[in-house]
């Protein structure tokens, strides 16, 4: 539901996407959810995916993208990239390269919870993706709290 980000100098253009139904109940959608939660790039010329990223995976507890996609150049190690963020109900920042969609920070997989809903208990995710920085220390091992 947040607006779409595009740079023309590059031909591309940032949707984020959204859950396709209710946000805390999971049960009739298994797996991951492909795309749902996720920045999906489009070239803007023919309307192909180039790349996505799901940010959170079989959202159960509206933790969903809050913000349209920011595009900025950001220096790691001494190189400039282009960057295109977006902030979750997490308030996790994810930054990933704009060209390539791959993080720019870390991002590994955390346990999140569950839910004890007997009709959807095997079809959540049991973790989501959580960017590493500055915000969120590398040792960080604990599951998410809701």
């Amino acid at each position: 539901w947040a607006p779409m980000a595009a740079d023309p100098a590059l031909g591309l253009v940032y949707l984020p996407v959204e859950t396709p139904s209710s946000d805390f109940y999971g049960g009739h959608r298994p797996g991951n959810n492909l795309f749902s939660q996720s920045l999906v790039c489009l070239d803007t010329r023919t309307g192909k995916k180039v790349w996505h990223y799901q940010l959170i995976h079989h959202d159960i507890w509206d933790w969903d993208l809050m913000t349209g996609p920011t595009l900025f150049d950001v220096t790691v190690k001494g190189k400039t990239v282009k960057a295109v963020g977006s902030l979750a109900k997490t308030c996790y920042a994810y930054m990933l390269d704009r060209r390539t969609g791959q993080p720019v920070f870390p991002i590994v997989e955390m346990p999140v919870p569950t839910t004890t809903c007997p009709t959807a208990r095997s079809v959540t995710s049991p973790t989501t993706s959580v960017p590493l920085g500055s915000c969120v220390p590398e040792e960080a091992s604990q599951p998410l709290a809701r």
